[in-house]
């Protein structure tokens, strides 16, 4: 939901703002200033608990230290525009299919703002999966075909290995 007036440049200082770069899939009730990079075509879909239908829509929103998904639902999707500037204030980080996405909350709103994000930083993307979080080392397995209990494990008892099939 956008609202219609531009709001002075004395509110928007007072908001502590939060870059991009500096999201994490903990985040909730942030502030950003982010200029829409894309818009992509708006699509219905069909609520599986309510029945209900809803208008989604997913952008690529950007300032100058990274870009991210954002996902717009219901009446937000035609009030943003491509390559316009906005306030967004009360948003959420959201992570799915280990994506990072960001969404306006319930109480959170976008406000055209008077400030502009002139140049866009699209080289640090962070929507690309494990972008904020440092690889998991993973055990290897063991090469005697043993378990970790020490008894012999599937191929030693002549059976196709876990993987085999």
């Amino acid at each position: 939901m956008v609202s219609d007036t531009r709001i002075p440049d004395n509110k928007e200082s007072n908001l502590e703002l939060t870059s991009i770069a500096e999201l994490t899939p903990e985040c909730n009730s942030v502030a950003l200033l982010l200029k829409v990079v894309s818009l992509d075509q708006a699509r219905q879909i069909r609520s599986k608990k309510t029945n209900r239908r809803h208008l989604v829509q997913n952008a690529v929103v950007g300032d100058s230290t990274a870009i991210i998904n954002m996902t717009l639902w219901n009446d937000d999707v035609d009030s943003l525009q491509e390559g316009h500037t906005y306030l967004l204030t009360k948003g959420n980080v959201i992570e799915y299919d280990e994506c990072m996405y960001i969404h306006r909350s319930r109480l959170g709103e976008f406000v055209e703002s008077t400030k502009l994000v002139d140049i866009v930083n699209e080289s640090v993307d962070m929507s690309r999966p494990f972008i904020g979080q440092k690889p998991r080392q993973r055990n290897p397995r063991t090469k005697s075909g043993r378990s970790f209990r020490g008894t012999p494990g599937r191929e030693e008892k002549g059976y196709c290995s876990w993987k085999g099939f």
